[in-house]
């Protein structure tokens, strides 16, 4: 399984960021510097033990710094409250041209890279762990942390919440709508008026959610398929917690298995809320890609469009 981001070539050169890395870690040299991919951040990997990510270019202004402060205070407030390793910057530099996180690598590889290959067994254990993980990130003790340091308001989050899908199907209508065939608006179009209908009569509690939770974000031990870390937090909000569970392309098990291990709510609409989120998640590849004339980050969008009306037709 593959994702755009890890197909994606860098947007700074080493050369560019060299001056940055000395100054933490000195005399390093572009033989110390691995590319790992590029989403939100340009990834490498700098001798063989650390992890730095520098935005990318049309965050690398105030925009990106404030990204970086907020992922590194959000970071600092959960490291405490859950048993499985996390990020913990050590290095940062809020240099305009070059804004960076940096810290000690976590071991292990992305799950996306061999969990077709993981035996059913193993696959049973790594679901449950990865369910226990979400036991502690959706505690409601998190919620309050969070709230007292961001100064958040969630009583009124169902109506918030049908307010960002309402301005996404907007959005969507305004600039999606240039790019997709009639017969994917009209998937589209039943998506977001059968999400947005029933909304009202949501009740669940939001929690904290890790919010790109998804199997490039999960480190694993490739020998002994325990899991060993989860990285990128950059979404890290209060939101639905159904928007951690979109596993439907690695199977039923894995995801009957990882649900069966949570103890949070899991109330009568949370499986339709976890289908709604997958399927409109080639969304933001498109809208970005389009105010931001990044072509290739269109056409991965399309391509996810496509399989998901396939999943859910």
């Amino acid at each position: 399984m593959t994702f755009y981001e890890e197909q994606n070539p860098k947007d700074i050169s080493i050369s560019q960021i060299l001056p940055a890395l000395n100054k933490f870690l000195p005399n390093t040299n572009k033989n110390d510097i691995k590319f790992l991919y590029h989403g939100t951040y340009n990834v490498f990997e700098v001798k063989n033990d650390f992890i730095f990510r520098i935005p990318d270019e049309s965050l690398r202004n105030t925009k990106g710094i404030q990204l970086i402060q907020r992922e590194d205070k959000i970071l600092k407030l959960i490291k405490p409250h859950l048993s499985i390793l996390i990020p913990d910057p050590v290095f940062i530099d809020l240099t305009r041209n070059t804004p960076l996180m940096g810290y000690k690598k976590i071991p292990g590889i992305s799950l996306s890279k061999f969990i077709h290959k993981i035996d059913n067994t193993y696959l049973i254990k790594l679901a449950k762990s990865i369910g226990r993980f979400l036991n502690q990130l959706h505690n409601k003790k998190l919620v309050k942390i969070y709230t007292d340091n961001f100064g958040v308001d969630y009583t009124n989050f169902i109506d918030s919440y049908h307010d960002v899908w309402e301005k996404e199907y907007r959005e969507v209508k305004s600039i999606v709508w240039s790019f997709v065939e009639d017969y994917q608006k009209a998937w589209i179009q039943t998506l977001y008026t059968r999400f947005l209908s029933k909304i009202s009569d949501f009740t669940f509690e939001p929690t904290i959610v890790h919010g790109d939770f998804d199997t490039s974000n999960i480190l694993v031990d490739p020998i002994s398929c325990n899991l060993s870390g989860i990285i990128d937090f950059e979404e890290t909000k209060i939101f639905d917690p159904a928007v951690d569970f979109l596993f439907f392309r690695e199977g039923k098990l894995f995801l009957n298995e990882l649900m069966a291990t949570y103890n949070g709510v899991i109330d009568k609409y949370f499986v339709e809320r976890m289908q709604f989120t997958f399927s409109r998640a080639f969304i933001p590849y498109i809208l970005y890609g389009a105010n931001n004339n990044i072509p290739t980050l269109i056409e991965a969008g399309l391509q996810l469009l496509s399989e998901r009306m396939t999943i859910f037709p």
